[in-house]
């Protein structure tokens, strides 16, 4: 599942790439759809690293989904969680958690 969701999220990117080296092997063929392109390149790749930064930021620091990549909530809270929590707390000792 997971090469399927690394390639989902690189496909926009692929296809960014794909049109750009379309547009420079051709460049007099493409003027107008290959500048609408790199417009639309930057404006994407902008969107995607500003939303990363605002999920990094902000919502991941506070995620319940301590199982997430993008988790970045400290080990301090994730311990105080699984204690009070005894079905979860033994769920992840058995995966190899160890608390600190």
């Amino acid at each position: 599942m997971l090469p399927l969701v690394a390639f989902i999220d690189l496909f926009p990117l692929l296809g960014i790439g794909w049109g750009l080296l379309e547009f420079f092997l051709n460049p007099y063929d493409n003027v107008m759809i290959g500048t609408l392109l790199i417009i639309l390149s930057i404006i994407f790749i902008s969107i995607m690293i500003y939303f990363s930064k605002i999920l990094l930021g902000h919502a991941c620091q506070k995620c319940p989904n301590f199982s997430c990549a993008m988790n970045k909530v400290s080990s301090d809270i994730i311990s105080a969680f699984l204690n009070q929590n005894p079905l979860m707390k033994k769920a992840w000792e058995e995966a190899g958690w160890t608390l600190e």
